[in-house]
């Protein structure tokens, strides 16, 4: 993987972000995507932090943190490898005393690396759990 990849994978996505927001994550960041940018890129915050109440724009987290506020919610997420090196996800969601799986075998699509596939999962993630909660 090179630097730049490593890189845009280390901070949630613009997409990533909005739905955070909308699922009330308002932890705070040196980093967001302005609100009106078509640009994928993030900004920082030098001196001090971001939160989704500020009106211009949308924190950025990392992905790391991003999953943590999903493990706070009971969902979590893992990368897993194939017998044939590839990596692929899977996420989980605490139900009472189980875990149930929330991605089945019949999804499953392949990424080259254990952080495409745990961005990837994120998004996943972060789609289901707003469609449980209209």
């Amino acid at each position: 993987m090179n630097v730049e990849l490593s890189k845009e994978l280390a901070f949630c996505n613009k997409e990533q972000s909005i739905l955070l927001k909308e699922l009330g994550f308002d932890w705070a960041c040196k980093t967001y995507y302005p609100k009106n940018s078509e640009s994928g890129e993030v900004w920082s915050v030098d001196d001090s932090t971001f939160s989704n109440s500020d009106t211009k724009g949308y924190i950025a987290p990392t992905v790391a943190l991003a999953i943590q506020f999903l493990d706070s919610k009971g969902i979590f997420i893992e990368a897993a490898i194939s017998k044939d090196f590839d990596w692929f996800f899977v996420y989980t969601e605490k139900q009472g005393d189980k875990l149930v799986l929330l991605f089945c075998e019949s999804d499953m699509v392949y990424f080259l690396s254990r952080a495409e596939a745990m961005s990837a999962g994120l998004t996943h993630a972060l789609q289901y759990l707003k469609s449980i909660q209209k």
